[in-house]
């Protein structure tokens, strides 16, 4: 995050294509699935520890999480028309 144009969400992005055991992308929409933690880091151990207890890999995790906000985001505009 040191460079000028690069914020957090990129540089999660980067950290997780090098270092892929040890971080993962900071997407806002799983963010509110996992209770809307205070910090990256606080938002990495919280997929890593959901990782854990599934036998995941944090990869997985994050596609899982993606998927389930898309779900989510679904059932919210059905709701709308109801």
């Amino acid at each position: 995050m040191a460079l000028p144009a690069v914020k957090l969400r990129v540089a999660s992005a980067i950290a997780a294509m090098i270092w892929p055991e040890r971080y993962t992308v900071m997407d806002v929409r799983a963010l509110g699935g996992l209770g809307a933690p205070n910090t990256y880091l606080e938002y990495v151990a919280a997929c890593k520890e959901l990782a854990k207890r599934y036998g995941v890999d944090l990869r997985t995790l994050d596609r899982a999480l993606f998927h389930w906000s898309e779900l989510q985001s679904k059932a919210r505009k059905r709701t709308r028309y109801i």
